[in-house]
């Protein structure tokens, strides 16, 4: 939430300097479009806790069905509702991304206890 609304009012200095006229056009996307970069950035660091647990392959499957799903969903969503369009079908397909990470590190990490590394401060060995 905190993080959202950071975004979007750093968005407004941003655009507003950087695209002083496009401005206008693009404020009522910013929630839209920073949540969904919010997510994207969220999955991207499961993604690298996950492959301390899981084969890297798992890792190629991941990407695989990501392009996959933004070439079925934000690819004909984009060319028939524009900018738009484009938005809301980033979201839907990183919310896809996000769920699919959480699973596969749900699933392989479920039962497990997490390896812990103690160190003796005396002799600096780990343990």
């Amino acid at each position: 939430g905190v993080i959202l609304l950071v975004c979007v009012a750093a968005s407004h200095i941003v655009i507003r300097i950087l695209y002083p006229s496009e401005f206008d056009m693009a404020e009522p996307l910013f929630m839209l479009a920073n949540l969904a970069q919010i997510v994207y950035f969220m999955t991207g660091i499961l993604t690298t806790i996950l492959l301390r647990y899981v084969e890297e392959r798992q890792q190629l499957n991941i990407t695989l069905a990501y392009v996959i799903a933004f070439a079925a969903i934000v690819l004909p969503v984009t060319w028939k509702y524009k900018l738009w369009g484009f938005a809301y079908a980033i979201l839907v397909v990183n919310t896809f991304r996000f769920i699919y990470v959480f699973f596969v590190m749900f699933k392989k990490i479920k039962g497990k206890k997490l390896r812990t590394v103690r160190t003796d401060m005396s002799d600096g060995q780990r343990r």
